[in-house]
């Protein structure tokens, strides 16, 4: 394969746990039971929401429901009715989707229903829905930090937000990563962050962009993120960011475990390794610390991004996206 060979992931890589997520059913005079379980109903904007409906039952004892039944996804997400998947080449809403597992992202604040209608080969049916609810960051009392090199706070979406104006973005970010927090830097500058930003604290957190035009594009030394330490983190969003490497490092990489992440429209290139979430970090540490208190990755989504122009050559083998995790 071509290490050069653009990588471009447009879906959502989840993971998940559903113990403790919300379900609902809906039962009928046919044979169908449907069941769905969303694994978070509510969050801030943007919100990833893994969905499973394996649950689902038929009575008809010649019947599979997860191979013989056919599952059809309305998300309630009407702005993405007429936004089809890019290189798919099928034209497919994201407002829809079939299968038992389904995924989406619900950008906008607001309040979805999610409609869930499972139907045999003899066209018997059965629905059931949930709701999601997506609140804006700044209406939920998140503190916002807007970081323009060049003192241009348009578009920053809180009046009464943080200003910062420094040229290195990962330390700007590392002062005030802390839960309910998001921190947005101006589109068309660009950053040169003496570090990797480290996600060690748990969400919900954004890092993001602000304004018009291109993404921010942050030139990397070595690694731009550095998921958990010796820990596990959830609740984060990353997106809307220009991350070039020199040749080496790893764009995203881990200490521990993470949960429920969205790296939403990235542009990874230059890096020995794009997105790599292993488990050989959680493993040193459970060995280490003679517990198992490290899991492995959950819910790790990866929606409209590109990984390309990987190095060639070397003792090391380039890698676009590694995510080692219970389901994926």
């Amino acid at each position: 394969m071509n290490r050069n060979k653009y990588f471009q992931f447009f879906f959502s890589a989840a993971v998940l746990f559903l113990m403790g997520s919300f379900s609902a059913q809906s039962a009928n005079a046919n044979n169908i039971t449907a069941r769905l379980q969303a694994r978070h109903t509510t969050g801030i904007a943007p919100l990833a929401v893994h969905f499973d409906a394996t649950t689902t039952t038929d009575t008809n004892t010649s019947t599979d429901s997860f191979i013989h039944l056919n599952y059809a996804w309305s998300f309630g997400d009407t702005a993405q009715e007429n936004v089809s998947w890019p290189y798919s080449g099928r034209g497919n809403s994201r407002n829809h989707a079939i299968g038992p597992i389904a995924a989406h992202v619900f950008e906008k604040p607001g309040s979805y229903v999610v409609n869930l209608t499972v139907t045999d080969g003899a066209g018997a049916s059965s629905t059931t829905s949930t709701v999601v609810t997506v609140t804006d960051p700044v209406k939920a009392g998140f503190r916002t930090v807007c970081v323009s090199r060049t003192s241009n706070w348009s578009g920053c979406p809180d009046p009464s937000a943080i200003h910062e104006t420094g040229s290195d973005a990962s330390a700007i970010a590392n002062k005030y990563i802390t839960s309910n927090t998001q921190i947005l830097f101006r589109r068309g500058e660009t950053w040169s962050p003496s570090g990797s930003v480290k996600l060690h604290s748990n969400g919900p957190g954004l890092i993001g962009a602000y304004g018009t035009g291109a993404r921010p594009v942050w030139n990397v030394g070595s690694g731009a993120f550095q998921v958990a330490n010796k820990n596990t983190i959830r609740d984060w969003r990353v997106m809307d960011l220009d991350l070039r490497g020199q040749g080496g490092g790893t764009a995203i990489g881990d200490e521990g475990t993470a949960k429920q992440i969205l790296f939403l429209r990235l542009n990874v290139e230059g890096f020995r390794f794009g997105i790599y979430l292993g488990n050989q970090k959680a493993s040193y540490y459970n060995n280490k610390n003679g517990n198992n208190a490290l899991g492995l990755h959950e819910e790790i989504f990866v929606v409209d991004s590109e990984i390309h122009k990987l190095p060639v050559g070397g003792s090391t083998h380039s890698r676009g996206m590694s995510l080692f995790s219970t389901h994926s």
